[in-house]
């Protein structure tokens, strides 16, 4: 997650149902499932996991942890490893709506060793520990001794909404972590280490979107979740640990922002899209000379009615192009028709596709052949009730996350004050 970015990179996102008490609140962070329309799957008995859509800003769904099981709320995150949640009582945590209370489980097991895990802004420490924990809609899917973490404490984990984090990245031996994943297989519970997931988009406000927002494990559902009938795979950079393809390039319109090939890791952990210091100065760049944009302390802001004008930016990948609307990466900030450019910089030499970008696609993410499938996401049906919050709200919750200030409009860092847009055409090219 970049907001939170945890585990090796940032990553901004997270889902809860529950409305916060009050916008101070928030801006200080940043069912049963039917199966009968499942169709294409891989497995006789996939496992179906509803998970809920926070604003665009957040999404998880619910794990159930100690026997007799506890349930906690968690950020089905692929950019980690790691599962972990925070202990009963712990006066150094971030405030959890549910700790686990190991006193209550009978099957609660430790092997003492303190572990951490560090985060682009702050972390999380506790002690490895090994439990039943069961995953699923209705009635869950249970594997017993799955290693987690039991956090005592973190450090600028304040206004994290989830109770903890369920990594599904793969195993990484150098810090013992096991994914549900493996034990899932290990056990016999999935015949197929694979999960697919569809990331509803509710316009970043209060409202119900349908399809819910979904992870099928051992399976997928094409006819629900896509308007394609396959997935087009692209095979994972080997020895890499994480869920990262080959990209040939980045473009906003005919402009490339990468001069040469790169990777991409999709990260349904962060809210964003993040890449290269250098390659995001290009796209700000480019809007500066062709619109009304401007950067702030933290955020780089367009003028975005409409938001017609703007061209779509492209990832290439396996040859193919998959594009983010503007629609999709500016948020408009309800401030005198301005909008926030969902893509960041920062010191990486890959991009991080987040949750905007994995909003357009329906993902399936294979272990066993060590590959992502990519199939274009219905559109999502927002329902029609009032929401009393606005997107200002959504920018916030980014903003009090770390990412910075936009409470006040700061000069503008990128003024249109290029009259050549030649020489703006050569930096770019």
């Amino acid at each position: 997650m970049f907001l939170f970015l945890p585990l090796a990179f940032a990553r901004i996102s997270i889902d809860i149902h529950p409305k916060p008490q009050n916008k101070l609140e928030y801006l200080s962070t940043i069912k049963h499932s039917s199966l009968k329309r499942l169709s294409l799957i891989s497995s006789d008995s996939p496992i179906s996991s509803t998970i809920t859509n926070f604003f665009n800003a957040q999404y998880f769904g619910t794990i159930k942890i100690g026997s007799p099981p506890q349930n906690f709320s968690v950020v089905f995150d692929t950019g980690s490893s790691w599962i972990w949640v925070t202990e009963k009582n712990c006066t150094a945590c971030h405030s959890a709506k549910n700790q686990f209370d190991k006193s209550l489980s009978s099957t609660y097991k430790t092997n003492n060793i303190t572990h951490s895990l560090y985060y682009m802004q702050g972390y999380a420490r506790g002690k490895v520990s090994f439990e039943t924990i069961g995953i699923g809609d209705g009635y869950p899917t249970s594997v017993k001794n799955q290693s987690f973490l039991l956090v005592s404490a973190e450090k600028d984990m304040d206004g994290f909404e989830a109770d903890g984090i369920l990594g599904l990245g793969f195993d990484r031996a150098e810090d013992g972590a096991k994914t549900i994943m493996s034990t899932l297989k290990e056990q016999g519970k999935i015949k197929n280490a694979t999960f697919a997931i569809f990331l509803n988009d509710n316009n970043f406000k209060d409202f119900e979107a349908k399809p819910l927002s979904n992870m099928i494990i051992d399976g997928y559902d094409l006819a629900k979740y896509s308007t394609e009938k396959q997935f087009t795979y692209i095979n994972l950079i080997q020895d890499r640990g994480h869920w990262e393809i080959p990209c040939e390039s980045v473009a906003i319109g005919k402009y490339k922002l990468t001069k040469k090939a790169a990777s991409a890791i999709v990260d349904t952990g962060t809210s964003l899209i993040i890449g290269p210091a250098s390659d995001v100065s290009k796209l700000e760049f480019y809007f500066s000379l062709y619109y009304d944009c401007f950067a702030t302390l933290s955020w780089f802001i367009c003028k975005c009615k409409p938001t017609s004008p703007y061209p779509d930016l492209n990832f290439s990948l396996k040859g193919k192009k998959y594009k983010v609307t503007p629609n999709e990466y500016l948020l408009d900030i309800e401030y005198e028709g301005y909008c926030a450019l969902l893509v960041m910089g920062a010191y990486i030499d890959f991009w991080l596709l987040g949750d905007v970008f994995i909003r357009n696609y329906y993902v399936n993410f294979d272990m066993d052949q060590k590959r992502i499938g990519l199939a274009t996401a219905v559109k999502s049906v927002v329902e029609t009730q009032a929401s009393l919050q606005s997107n200002v709200w959504v920018i916030w919750i980014f903003i009090a996350a770390g990412i910075g200030l936009l409470a006040q409009k700061a000069y503008k860092t990128y003024q249109r004050k290029v009259e050549n847009l030649e020489l703006g055409d050569k930096i770019l090219a």
